[in-house]
């Protein structure tokens, strides 16, 4: 699943260079359209990033929660998906960053994993190898997202009053992003180093 959430991560991010190229090289053709569809920067590929994000973190832990609780994910997941693509049409848009889907992303990311760790810390005596796996990619999930939703409460006063500070505490997030794909490449290692034996 994580390989699937990449791969199509992947090709959004491929998709939104290749924009970024393809307005450069044909800016008198392309400026024009752009204009009409008051598009100014790259934000408009955002809501691709939330919904596959949203439809992963869903899918993933509804596999690795036991009980009613991974049903209840799976349905919750597409239901989030479906209010992030009624948010881009209806709501807030395309055209700017968006808050609520912003929001949205970062709640989700730290609900699900905090479900996991009630389950993984009370069941203790019965967890299996995967699920200590499962611990490292869910502390891969929650960390960047705890930063992420400080930086949303702030951003607004940040931007405002402090630009200099915002870019630097979104360099400061990036490499909290790199650290927790790491634990998540740690925990995937984990677990095929375990199927392999």
């Amino acid at each position: 699943m994580l390989f699937w959430y990449a791969l199509i991560g992947f090709f959004i991010s491929v998709f939104e260079n290749s924009f970024i190229k393809l307005v450069n090289l044909f800016k008198a053709q392309v400026i024009p359209i752009l204009q009409k569809l008051e598009i100014d920067d790259t934000f408009f590929i955002s809501p691709f990033y939330y919904v596959n994000e949203l439809l992963f973190l869903g899918l993933f832990y509804s596999r690795v929660l036991k009980d009613k609780t991974g049903e209840i994910v799976r349905y919750a997941a597409f239901v989030l998906a479906g209010l992030e693509i009624l948010n881009t049409v209806f709501g807030e848009g395309y055209k700017d960053a968006q808050k609520m889907g912003s929001l949205l992303l970062s709640l989700n990311g730290i609900v699900l994993p905090l479900l996991f760790f009630r389950q993984y810390y009370t069941q203790k005596n019965n967890t299996s190898f995967t699920q200590k796996a499962y611990s490292w990619i869910s502390w891969g999930i929650l960390t960047p997202y705890i930063f992420s939703l400080l930086i949303y409460f702030l951003s607004d006063s940040l931007v405002t009053n402090y630009p200099i500070l915002f870019y630097q505490l979104s360099i400061v997030r990036m490499s909290i992003d790199i650290i927790g794909i790491l634990m998540m490449s740690y925990g995937v290692s984990l677990v095929r180093a375990h199927k392999r034996t």
